[in-house]
């Protein structure tokens, strides 16, 4: 197919096309036809291209003969693949108009003009099109064009999700499903940010799982394992769900929250010594115990994540500390099996 000179007629949108469906553009090979929205000012290129697609098995799903009208139809509809135009009449011309959408979503553009110079083609590539025909083309380049689009854009979006995947499972530690210290770094600077945006004090908590290395020691890796999980079990009770719970490394853990007052942050001490003593009242094979150490941050000088956590290590070994200093402290901290009798 050649397609027809350009005609004065502009066209207008329509939410389909007049020209019967064959039974090859309800059903492909690879399940339901791919719906293409064209956006095209020449009414009869956009005709003749309406009718090449449905000969060669793809679903029209509209037409726009204004970039308008392209990119609200392109959000009403959410075609597959989208023939863009580049020279279109009005405030909007094709490379506006895809720009816009692409603001809105990843659907592919395959670009259509009559011009080939190297101004056009340099503004059309700014916003990365699937594809770019030039005028007058037939079937098989319109073919081989959308389905390389296609194809690249199922490869892209292939790509984008095991990124995603990755991204997560390599932010999630494998014992607690906690994030990990990737995973916290990225919360935590994400809630500073909002935090100075909006004024809302943070409190971070350092907390150190006490006597892991004697409960692996005296009762095996796997209880000390899960003394790990049990302390992340607590730590999720303790605090709201607003607030970000990590664990950074073997028995240490972190938390970043909003301290709206004094008496929130007390509560939340109050409610972290009472689910311990329920858990040890169970009488499990080790005492759980924790050191926690408690800083605010400082939004005055917009402290960063890094001295935060360097403060509240800081408040917990202190904390630590002091607890060695008093055995009387100590001893019901111990696991169950170096209990003095």
């Amino acid at each position: 197919m050649r397609q027809n000179p350009r005609s004065n007629d502009p066209g207008r949108h329509t939410a389909g096309t007049d020209e019967p469906t064959p039974a090859s553009a309800t059903v492909r090979s690879d399940g339901p036809a791919v719906g293409v929205l064209i956006v095209e000012d020449d009414g009869l290129v956009a005709k003749d291209l309406a009718r090449a697609l449905v000969r060669l098995g793809y679903h029209v799903i509209g037409r726009a003969a204004t970039g308008e009208d392209g990119a609200r139809l392109a959000k009403l509809f959410e075609p597959r693949l989208i023939l863009m135009d580049i020279n279109l009449r009005g405030r909007l011309d094709g490379i506006a108009t895809a720009k816009l959408i692409g603001e809105r979503s990843n659907t592919p553009i395959v670009f259509l003009t009559a011009l080939s110079d190297k101004q056009t083609l340099g503004r059309a590539m700014q916003v990365q099109p699937f594809g770019y025909i030039v005028k007058p083309f037939d079937e098989v380049e319109l073919h081989c064009a959308i389905e390389v689009a296609l194809n690249r854009h199922r490869t892209e979006n292939a790509v984008r999700v095991s990124e995603q995947a990755y991204r997560h499972l390599s932010s999630i530690d494998e014992l607690t499903a906690l994030p990990n210290r990737r995973g916290f770094c990225d919360l935590a600077e994400q809630q500073m940010k909002v935090a100075r945006r909006y004024q809302q004090p943070l409190v971070l908590c350092f907390v150190d799982l006490d006597g892991l290395k004697q409960i692996n020691d005296t009762l095996g890796h796997s209880a000390g394992d899960d003394a790990i999980r049990a302390a992340a079990h607590v730590l999720r009770e303790t605090f709201r769900g607003a607030d970000i719970v990590a664990r950074l490394s073997g028995d240490e853990f972190a938390v970043l929250a909003i301290a709206n007052s004094q008496s929130s942050l007390d509560s939340a001490l109050h409610r972290l010594s009472d689910h311990l003593e329920r858990f040890n009242a169970a009488a499990p094979p080790f005492t759980l115990a924790m050191s926690v150490g408690m800083v605010h941050h400082d939004m005055a000088r917009e402290e960063c994540l890094a001295d935060l956590l360097c403060r509240a290590d800081a408040a917990m070994y202190a904390e630590k500390q002091r607890k060695r200093s008093n055995p009387a402290m100590m001893a019901h901290r111990e696991p169950a099996s170096m209990r003095p009798e």
